[in-house]
């Protein structure tokens, strides 16, 4: 439990810190030119359009390190490290909002989303990629967690449910058997 509040915290402040500092890059002006940063740097615009439905920047080695994309289902945008694989993906589709973010054998570790119904879900993986627990907010803005086991059934759960917004709990067996339910 301390372990997955620490992965959340950790890809919440790296997510924040890659996002303030593209954000202060481009209000700052800050670039890079031969290796040194320049600061204030301005560029003119032009009244020319640049239409892609892919753009790939790579670093001065020439590996991809961010790439943005439009398909059939939305735009998207992939963080790539050193040795160029996808680390993280930020997408938009009809059915979601999503950033997911995947360690070194490229499997997924966290995502966050937010759906349709603007349902918002926080989800944690183990090393397979296998989804271990689910923080969620339902329609009405009740929040529940879920855990589940390394076979993906639901083991453990807990939150406020119903339209009352009942407090309860509940845990099964390996089995699937309920070994625990709050309230009676």
């Amino acid at each position: 439990m301390a372990r997955s509040r620490l992965v959340l915290r950790v890809a919440a402040r790296l997510c924040g810190v890659v996002l303030i500092g593209a954000s202060l890059m481009l209000l700052t002006g800050l670039t890079q030119d031969a290796g040194r940063w320049k600061r204030n740097q301005r560029f003119k615009a032009q009244r020319s359009e640049l239409v892609v439905g892919q753009l790939l920047v790579v670093d001065k080695e020439g590996r991809p390190r961010i790439l943005l994309e439009v398909d059939d289902d939305g735009p998207s945008m992939s963080l790539h490290d050193a040795i160029g694989q996808g680390r993280i993906k930020m997408s938009v589709s009809e059915s979601r909002s999503y950033v997911a973010l995947y360690d070194s054998m490229l499997l997924p570790r966290l995502s966050l989303e937010v759906d349709m119904a603007d349902v918002p879900t926080i989800a944690t993986f183990d090393e397979r990629g296998q989804s271990r627990s689910v923080l969620r907010l339902d329609s009405a803005g009740n929040p529940s967690l879920a855990f589940f086991d390394g076979m993906g059934l639901d083991r453990a759960a807990m939150g406020l449910f119903g339209a009352s917004s009942e407090a309860q709990v509940f845990m099964k067996s390996s089995s699937g058997t309920p070994v625990l339910r709050l309230p009676r």
